[in-house]
């Protein structure tokens, strides 16, 4: 019973000292279709057992084959990036070029359809306020309703005050709006909403 229980022991000494020839023939086919499997599963080609009875990983081997990968991984990582970095430089320009010409151009075309879509027109400078058919915003287009009214305004230098007055509802407030909205776009380089329009010049100190 003692020697049934403990004869793996020897077999197990004695096999891991020398391995008889057709052992060793049958370890090698293992192994050998083992690394086939890693690699057809992996790409990676090497051997990560430990040539004894039973067979065992060396984990040794795998954790270096892992850091080996994982340095293959970043550097490739880093040549990818490298390459990428120096292709957009040599196109930097060109680049900037485009962007600033798609940008011109997106500003350009939708003031140019706000303008059409308004019927807006270029205002001119002067030390007078005098505004033709000038129309507020949200009225603009829905200029063909006969109950719209369009605007002629004037502050002139000999007539500079104005006295507004004028029923609830009678258009006090829009005047108003209309007269601060066509000053501020003028003053942004903007098209304004009148026929015909003469704002003040806004003077910047140095």
């Amino acid at each position: 019973m003692i020697w049934m229980k403990n004869w793996k022991c020897p077999l197990k000494i004695l096999l891991n000292n020398n391995f008889p020839p057709k052992i060793s023939k049958i370890f090698d086919e293992i192994i050998s279709k083992r690394k086939e499997i890693i690699k057809e599963r992996t790409g990676i080609d090497f051997d990560p057992y430990l040539r004894k009875y039973p067979i065992e990983i060396d984990e040794a081997e795998v954790e270096r084959v892992k850091l080996e990968r994982s340095s293959k991984k970043e550097n490739d990582i880093f040549d990818i990036k490298k390459s990428a970095a120096i292709q957009l430089n040599s196109i930097k320009q060109k680049a900037i070029k485009e962007v600033e010409d798609v940008i011109k151009f997106d500003y350009e075309f939708t003031l140019g359809s706000f303008a059409y879509e308004y019927e807006l027109t270029e205002p001119e400078f002067s030390d007078e306020i005098k505004l033709k058919g000038a129309l507020h915003l949200d009225l603009s287009l829905k200029k063909d309703n006969e109950n719209i009214q369009k605007i002629d305004y004037e502050l002139t230098k000999n007539e500079n005050i104005a006295l507004l007055t004028g029923a609830n509802s009678g258009g006090k407030t829009t005047l108003l709006e209309t007269l601060t909205q066509i000053s501020i776009m003028a003053q942004m380089g903007l098209p304004v909403n009148a026929e015909h329009c003469e704002s003040l010049q806004q003077k910047v100190k140095n």
